[in-house]
């Protein structure tokens, strides 16, 4: 009674800690918005931001899904120096070719832009994403240990403070420096993250602080198929945002700064329900409590509806108003009409990719590495493919419907390959 009694008490603060970040970050998105407007500009701000996106999930997250596990599978050995080393072998080099192709690249994914935003301007918000993403990736190990240890509060608690920082340096910088603020203020994030989080992990981190072939392979060995398979399926918010580029000035970031929003929503439910599920679904089937999985699953699902309805309700019947509020004298006219379907259409991410998280770490905790980027690398292509041909025939409202289409057909996917390889477990 008491451990269920302290499970609750933590859901409640890790509750409590990610939306005081949702507010702290939607009112730094706030002051963006306000002073750049929704325009070309700002459109390219979220492009590369995109590339950021891209980067960091491809790889990123071809780390993070399978290092929680890892260090729980591997507690004794004490391998998290290994690790740390493995990911620098990995990240460095991505980081490297991506940045010194930047030249060639960069004229292809903006080239809607280059006529109307100086070229040094993309070129520098762009550089500052790239070094943004190096280390975060970097930091993913920080909040593994963490993970591994079911010390959620402290993440969020460090997370909480970071965005702090990040509002405290917009406040003062974005009127005086515009874009380039915004361009670097989630890597001033990531910087102070980089130091506490090492100062707290150090000790662990430094017992083992050395390449070891072995243990390379063993996270490469397990990330493989996520990480190839990423660079394929993860250029959809690229790619997204690339076909939002030929529809009208403004729509594109109209459009990210919603699903930025929403994100930050996304952040709480994955904070708070979805992300400890990583640690859960792997303690119980390390310890074969095979029966309690597909229980603990569902009792988390109908957790994340219940707060999903509650806040779509609320969305649904004040979101376009409390928009325009803050934003009437920063949207162009022609995008007004639209408004109501992209804050209510979208706010499909919002159950979609909670629901998705859950899923994929339970398929994490089942070593599924390969069937999951099969089942993404499928599910990606035929998204792809309605995303252009709504776009095409029904422009900015064709967009925006086909973003739901995906969420239901990726999780529709996962949630297949969760049953199959439950039953099967069941039967053996």
């Amino acid at each position: 009674m008491i451990k269920k009694i302290s499970h609750h008490k933590d859901k409640i603060i890790l509750l409590k800690l990610a939306s005081l970040q949702v507010l702290i970050n939607f009112f730094t998105n706030y002051l963006i918005v306000k002073k750049i407007g929704f325009s070309s500009e700002l459109d390219v701000y979220y492009v590369a931001m995109a590339v950021f996106g891209f980067l960091s999930t491809s790889i990123g997250w071809s780390i993070s899904s399978v290092l929680t596990p890892i260090l729980i599978e591997n507690r004794e050995k004490r391998i998290e120096g290994y690790m740390f080393v493995s990911i620098l072998f990995i990240v460095i080099p991505i980081f490297l070719f991506v940045l010194i192709g930047m030249p060639i690249w960069i004229k292809f994914i903006f080239h809607n832009y280059l006529q109307t935003v100086p070229f040094q301007d993309i070129v520098f918000i762009q550089s500052m994403f790239l070094i943004t993403f190096a280390i975060t990736s970097i930091n993913i190990l920080f909040y593994a240990i963490f993970q591994e240890k079911n010390e959620y509060i402290k993440i969020n608690f460090l997370n909480m403070i970071g965005a702090i920082i990040g509002f405290i340096f917009i406040y003062f910088t974005i009127d005086k420096f515009g874009i380039y603020s915004a361009s670097l203020y989630q890597l001033v994030i990531q910087i102070f993250l980089f130091f506490i989080m090492g100062i707290f992990t150090f000790k662990i981190i430094k017992i083992n602080l050395k390449f070891r072939k072995e243990y390379f392979l063993l996270l490469w060995h397990r990330m493989k198929y996520i990480f190839f398979g990423s660079f394929y399926y993860r250029t959809d918010e690229l790619i997204e945002r690339f076909i939002a580029s030929y529809l009208t000035s403004g729509f594109l970031s109209l459009v990210a700064f919603v699903q930025r929003i929403y994100g930050a929503i996304i952040t709480v439910l994955n904070t708070s329900i979805a992300g400890p599920t990583i640690t859960k679904f792997s303690n119980l089937i390390k310890e074969k409590k095979f029966n309690e999985v597909k229980k603990t699953l569902y009792n988390y699902l109908f957790m994340l509806l219940i707060i999903d309805i509650i806040i779509f309700s609320f969305v649904f019947f004040f979101g376009k108003d409390l928009f325009l509020y803050f934003f009437s004298d920063r949207i162009d006219k022609n995008l007004i009409d639209i408004l109501f379907y992209v804050i209510v259409f979208l706010f499909a991410m919002v159950f979609g990719k909670t629901l998705g998280q859950i899923l994929h770490n339970l398929l994490l905790s089942l070593k599924l590495e390969k069937e999951i980027t099969i089942f993404d690398s499928i599910t990606f292509t035929i998204n792809i493919l309605i995303k252009i041909v709504l776009s095409i025939y029904f422009g900015m409202i064709g967009l925006i419907s086909a973003i739901v289409i995906a969420e239901i057909i990726k999780n529709s996917a996962k949630y297949y390959l969760v049953i199959k390889n439950l039953r099967k477990i069941k039967c053996n």
